[in-house]
């Protein structure tokens, strides 16, 4: 129920979104006469700017100002238009709040004041920040599955989601990147490129989700799952790019593609017995909380810090929960995959034994079966690949097995199902490496245990 209030309360919010994004500054009277004034005189009060001094045909003289300053200057390129709307706008919310009034938006944007030429200078730190976190959380992630975590005899991970784990941390820290890029100077360039960074890590995340949440191992399956929304991520972004920068139309894909993520993490949360399902909790509550600091905007405390600008910050721990909850996901899957990656075959009531050997097959211990067969005395239990009914050449497997268990010695037995085991699974240099060891009994009891 309480996960319903969520996604009620998170889906009406986001219907004030359009709202959000008007502007009135740009519309007020007073600043549009300081723009017109700006752009014919190059001055904004006592303050002139030599860039904005055109020759008769319009072109600036010298050229643009930022060709004229040192290199590692230039990146700002800020020209007569950008300079004139910034300081019209200071000198109007200087008029503004000597009024009484609340500072109002300007082209869609709060009236940030820059430092060195950066346009939000606090959200361009916290997004640096989050940038670093997610370096380090992806790179301790990659230190614990290939050097502290057991690996295949092929060096490869047991750990399933591996290769979508390191695609997440590669999108996310190019998210992350551009965000830093886009609030130090908003241009179209670096508005797109935030923008679809931002629309491909939300989809991937979402398509991750599902993938984690739902179990799901094949490839086939995954590819089945991942292609219709890689589809619409890809046109999606196409379309900002090539076609329209649609803010409301992306905003719509943005937050619905947020709550449904968050319902799933949250609802997989609810039912799993995962040990560190509590940070996945963590995760979900405070990414839905942040989310509401993107629609309860507020002004840019003293030109600095707004609501998006916290956002950010919450970002910076959550991060750091996340990549830890990645890492508890990587030892917990991998120590329950050693567990059940086992060949067992116990048989016999007085001489029982134990055969275990390290898997190479993916998701052993998801299709392995148990079964187990009474002959008088004698029982056999056997845990076989693959779960369906195993027959050579018309005959049960397990019966075959279970009349060889009394005519012939327990190694013989064995050295048979490590060559059956092999054949059937196809892992014939598998069969000659001796990869398998004889069992060991465990104190107070008759069962060999591996």
């Amino acid at each position: 129920m309480a996960i319903r209030h969520w996604i009620a309360l998170l889906v009406t919010l986001s219907l004030l979104l359009p709202a959000i994004h008007a502007s009135d500054g740009d519309a007020d009277p007073i600043y549009g006469a300081c723009m017109e004034h700006c752009e014919k005189t190059g001055c904004v009060g006592g303050k002139c700017f030599q860039h904005c001094k055109f020759t008769s045909d319009g072109k600036p003289i010298d050229g643009p100002w930022y060709m004229q300053e040192p290199l590692y200057l230039r990146w700002k390129q800020w020209d007569c238009r950008s300079d004139c709307r910034y300081h019209c706008m200071l000198t109007r919310e200087e008029e503004r709040e000597k009024g009484g009034d609340k500072p109002v938006k300007y082209h869609g944007k709060w009236p940030f004041r820059r430092v060195y030429g950066i346009q939000e200078p606090v959200t361009v730190a916290f997004s640096t920040l989050s940038l670093a976190v997610q370096f380090h959380g992806w790179l301790s992630f990659f230190i614990l599955l290939y050097y502290k975590l057991p690996l295949r005899p092929d060096k490869k991970t047991y750990y399933e989601y591996t290769g979508l784990w390191h695609i997440y941390g590669v999108l996310a820290m190019n998210s992350w990147f551009w965000s830093a890029v886009f609030h130090c100077r908003d241009v179209e360039f670096t508005e797109k490129l935030n923008y679809s960074s931002a629309v491909a890590l939300l989809g991937f995340n979402f398509i991750l989700a599902i993938m984690r949440a739902c179990n799901i191992r094949d490839e086939a399956a995954r590819v089945m799952v991942a292609a219709p929304f890689v589809a619409f991520v890809t046109t999606h972004i196409l379309y900002l790019n090539f076609y329209r920068l649609d803010y409301g139309l992306n905003m719509k894909v943005t937050v619905a593609m947020g709550v449904a993520q968050l319902l799933i993490w949250a609802v997989w949360a609810g039912v799993t017995h995962h040990p560190s399902r509590w940070k996945l909790w963590v995760v979900v509550v405070g990414g839905g909380l942040a989310m509401l600091l993107e629609i309860y905007d507020f002004p840019p405390y003293r030109g600095f810090v707004d609501a998006h600008a916290l956002y950010h910050a919450t970002s910076v721990p959550l991060t750091y929960l996340w990549w830890s909850f990645i890492r508890d996901d990587a030892e917990f899957r991998t120590s329950t995959l050693l567990k059940k990656a086992r060949l067992l075959i116990l048989a016999g009531p007085v001489s029982h034994f134990f055969l275990s050997m390290d898997h190479h097959f993916h998701g052993l211990h998801e299709i392995c079966s148990c079964n187990s067969k009474q002959n008088g005395n004698s029982r056999i239990t056997l845990c076989f690949f693959p779960p369906s009914s195993w027959v050579v050449r018309g005959l049960d497997g397990f019966d075959m097995l279970r009349g060889l268990a009394g005519l012939i010695s327990r190694n013989d037995l064995e050295a048979v199902c490590i060559v059956l085991w092999g054949i059937r699974s196809n892992r014939n240099a598998f069969v000659h490496s001796g990869k398998w060891r004889a069992g060991r009994k465990v104190e107070g009891t008759s069962l060999p245990l591996a």
